[in-house]
C-alpha cells in the first residue's frame, strides 16, 4: 500500500500480509463505516482477503473467506439488494464466478456461490444488464473466446415496517424500542417533528431483523414519529412519540394528583 503524500508524491511501500499468491485487489466500505477496506483474490490459497480499515491509517488483520479454487479477479457490488458490497471473484480453472454474501456485520456467508461460466474464467464485472434494478455478472473466459453473462434473480427485499414503539414517550438521551420488520440493512432512524419536511438522526442500534434501538435525538420536541430507512424503503410509525421535558439531575420529583 502506497499513501498519496499530496503534490503526486507517495509514501513508501506498506506491506499488508494477505493470502497466497494474490492476483487482484480491490477497495470498497464492505461494514459501512465510511473508510474504505481491502480485498484481495488469492489464487494459490482460493481464498479472498479481506482488510478492515480502522480509520486510523492502519489496517486489522486480514481474514480470510473460502472462494474456490484459483481466483484470478474479484469486483464489488452489492448484489442481494441489502445495502452491503458483495464480492464477486472470476475463477481460472474452475471455470466459474463465485458470490461472497456481505453479512453487514464484517464478515461473509461461506462457502461462496459458484455459478458455471466459460472456460478459464479470467474476469468479472458488474452491472444492471436487463433494467431490473439489480446488478448482473459478465465474465471473460479464455480457451472458449467468450463472455458469459449470469443474470441476477434475486428478489428485491421487502420494505421496512414498524409496528411498534416501546416507550412512546420519554425524554431527549432516553431510549425507545421500535418494534417491526425488515430492520437488518438500517441506514437511518430518524424523529419527524411536526411535518415531515424536519427530522432529526437520531443515534441507533440494530438488535435484530425485527428490533432497533433507538437514542431520541437533541432536538426532538414535544410530538413526532419515528422512520426507519433501508436500501429497500423508508417506514414510518403508525404512531407517534411523545418528547418529554427532561429531569434535572438531583431535582426532586414532584407528585401529580390524580
Amino acid at each position: 500500500m502506497l499513501r498519496n503524500a499530496g503534490g503526486g508524491n507517495f509514501a513508501p511501500a506498506q506491506f499488508l500480509a494477505v493470502g497466497k499468491l494474490p492476483v487482484g485487489v480491490a477497495l470498497g466500505d464492505l461494514d459501512r463505516d465510511g473508510d474504505l477496506d481491502i480485498v484481495t483474490a488469492n489464487y494459490s490459497s482460493a481464498d479472498v482477503s479481506v482488510l478492515f480499515n480502522t480509520g486510523s491509517g492502519s489496517f486489522a488483520p486480514a481474514q480470510a473467506t473460502t472462494a474456490n479454487a484459483s481466483p484470478l479477479a474479484l469486483r464489488l457490488g452489492d448484489l442481494d439488494g441489502d445495502g452491503d458490497l458483495d464480492i464477486a471473484t472470476a475463477n481460472g480453472f474452475t471455470c466459474t464466478v463465485s458470490v461472497l454474501s456481505n453479512t453487514g456485520s464484517g464478515s461473509f456467508i461461506s462457502p461462496a456461490q459458484s455459478f458455471p461460466a466459460g472456460d478459464f474464467v479470467t474476469a468479472v464485472a458488474l452491472g444492471d444488464l436487463d433494467g431490473d434494478g439489480d446488478l448482473d455478472l459478465a465474465s471473460t473466459d479464455r480457451f472458449s473466446n467468450s463472455v458469459t453473462v449470469l443474470r441476477n434473480i434475486t428478489q428485491a427485499p421487502a420494505p421496512p415496517t414498524i409496528t411498534a414503539l416501546t416507550p412512546r414517550f420519554g425524554a431527549v438521551g432516553s431510549e425507545v424500542t421500535i418494534t417491526g420488520t425488515g430492520f437488518s440493512s438500517t441506514t437511518a432512524v430518524t424523529f419527524r417533528l411536526g411535518f415531515p419536511k424536519k427530522r432529526v438522526a437520531a443515534q441507533f442500534t440494530v438488535i435484530s431483523d425485527t428490533e432497533i434501538r433507538a437514542v431520541v435525538p437533541q432536538g426532538a420536541k414535544k410530538l413526532g414519529r419515528i422512520a426507519v430507512e433501508t436500501p429497500a424503503g423508508e417506514a414510518v410509525s403508525p404512531v407517534v412519540f411523545f418528547v418529554t421535558a427532561q429531569q434535572q439531575a438531583g431535582a426532586p420529583l414532584v407528585p401529580q394528583a390524580r
